[in-house]
């Protein structure tokens, strides 16, 4: 192949205006919004890594951001959870198209909700601010007094720099239409899976048969974390989306599975492909393929 410049037109970034400073990841390394898979069998350790990535992650339990754990089942691990965040860590009793909606419309309610009062601290800031003051309208100045100038307000609550943000998790529900059928529910729920990040929300789905997750929301997520598997044809049906990153090997993804399962601690795959890309055992230990 060879490979010659012909102009010197290229592809940009383009600058905005718009945007939040959210919080950089520790468990990938930006703060790109996680679509995350976490696949492995029974008892491997999937709903533990869940809720250890939250207790890596805090600033997901505090103030306004909320989790939603979606699950017919509760553990001891996850009772704790509620118990310990009882106004950020919302237990889902299953998942079927009524409660997915519910929970949808309260992330969408939570999202607007916030911007509305930040446009109010935004009035009362230009209130208190000397330079702007003048600037009010007599509506404006109206609305203040019926806010009573926010006074009311607990801010120490409140996300000031960003919107909240929403963590979906959904485990022991591979038996929904929503997640493995074709049905027009599960449409609904991949195009929100597609579009998760426009709505600032996290989403998880913690799985045994990763063969049973559509093939529309294996290609869309950015976090893959994989347990050993007893039934190896698993990596051959879910290598056509992370090929890039083993250089077109199953073999790559074949050995380092086979490393992860010799050492029988719950170790598991990290697969990430959003702007930073790389494989690691664990989110710890980088694996780089010749």
């Amino acid at each position: 192949m060879k490979l010659t410049t012909i102009s010197n037109v290229k592809s940009h970034l383009i600058p905005t205006s718009g945007g939040y400073p959210f919080p950089k990841y520790k468990s990938t390394g930006d703060n790109s919004f996680m679509f995350g898979l976490i696949m492995g069998i029974k008892n491997s350790g999937k709903s533990n890594l869940m809720l250890s990535i939250l207790e890596n992650e805090p600033h997901l339990l505090q103030k306004q951001n909320k989790v939603w754990f979606i699950s017919p089942t509760v553990d001891d691990k996850v009772e704790t959870f509620i118990k310990k965040y009882p106004d950020n860590f919302i237990y889902v009793d299953g998942l079927d198209i009524e409660t997915w909606r519910d929970t949808i419309a309260k992330v969408e309610a939570s999202v607007s909700e916030w911007k509305e009062m930040h446009k109010k601290i935004a009035l009362l800031n230009r209130y208190l601010n000397k330079k702007t003051t003048k600037t009010l309208t007599p509506e404006e100045m109206i609305l203040l007094e019926e806010m009573n100038y926010l006074q009311n307000v607990d801010f120490d609550k409140m996300n000031l720099e960003y919107v909240p943000i929403n963590t979906i998790i959904i485990d022991d529900s591979m038996g929904s239409p929503l997640i493995s059928g074709v049905s027009k529910q599960s449409k609904e729920f991949q195009r929100f899976a597609i579009r998760h990040r426009h709505l600032y929300t996290n989403l998880f789905i913690l799985s045994q048969y990763p063969k049973g997750i559509s093939k529309v929301l294996r290609a869309n997520g950015n976090l893959l974390c994989i347990f050993p598997m007893r039934d190896h044809s698993i990596y051959q049906a879910i290598f056509p989306e992370i090929s890039g990153l083993f250089k077109g090997r199953l073999d790559n993804l074949v050995e380092v599975m086979d490393v992860i399962e010799k050492r029988a601690n719950h170790s598991f795959l990290t697969i990430y492909y959003d702007k930073l890309q790389y494989v690691n055992i664990n989110f710890n230990e980088r694996v780089d393929f010749d």
